[in-house]
């Protein structure tokens, strides 16, 4: 039986293991009058995923009772995210 060279095992699982990165962040938010609050700017692809979990929200208004349908979140890429600025900076 002959032996394998090391390169070539390094190799070959090098091929096997899949790389990737993540990360969890909690993020709390209080008395904040933003209309739109940016969490961050992270890198991702057009194939790759991501998960965001919302929990106890809550909108406290003095001016008027607060609509929960006008509450939310949306992902921009970098690209839509410059047309933004650009937009909300430049109507």
């Amino acid at each position: 039986m002959t032996k394998l060279p090391l390169p070539f095992l390094l190799l070959l699982l090098l091929c096997l293991v899949s790389f990737t990165t993540g990360e969890i962040k909690k993020l709390k938010i209080s008395s904040d009058p933003r209309a739109m609050i940016l969490f961050e700017r992270f890198g991702f692809t057009h194939t790759g995923q991501a998960a965001i979990s919302v929990s106890s929200v809550s909108v406290i208004s003095t001016l008027a009772t607060p609509d929960p349908s006008r509450l939310g979140f949306f992902l921009l890429s970098e690209e839509a995210f410059q047309i933004h600025q650009f937009v909300v900076y430049f109507p």
